[in-house]
């Protein structure tokens, strides 16, 4: 934890290690990390194969591509969310930049029906 107004969560599960930061203001950080013995091409592929994401991602019912540019794509998903005890459905518009050489997929969401901004990256190593 960073300061005492954070309140901080860790999960560890089949080789995924996540960590959850509520902190003061109604902001969340999450990181995670997986191991996987795949090729990183391979993991790239796989996660920008955004109209399938909802065969990887338990989270997302569905996902479809509504604009696409060379290194880059708005994504809308569909899908359920849990924290605890709490669970609901969202909607979300995302702007996702893709960066292959260095191993890097920034995500910046448009519009949400449940953040209010959100931003985020994966790192494939």
């Amino acid at each position: 934890m960073t300061d005492s107004s954070d309140d901080e969560s860790t999960h560890d599960d089949n080789g995924m290690h996540a960590v959850m930061t509520y902190r003061k203001g109604r902001t969340y950080k999450i990181e995670s990390k997986i191991d996987s013995s795949a090729r990183r091409e391979v993991v790239f592929d796989v996660l920008t194969d955004y109209p399938n994401h909802s065969e990887v991602f338990s989270s997302i019912n569905s996902s479809r591509v509504v604009v696409r540019r060379e290194h880059e794509a708005e994504v809308l998903q569909e899908g359920k969310w849990n924290v605890l005890w709490l669970s609901g459905r969202f909607q979300t518009l995302v702007r996702m930049r893709e960066d292959m050489p260095r191993g890097r997929i920034l995500s910046h969401s448009l519009k949400s029906s449940i953040f209010h901004a959100h931003e985020g990256e994966w790192r494939v190593m």
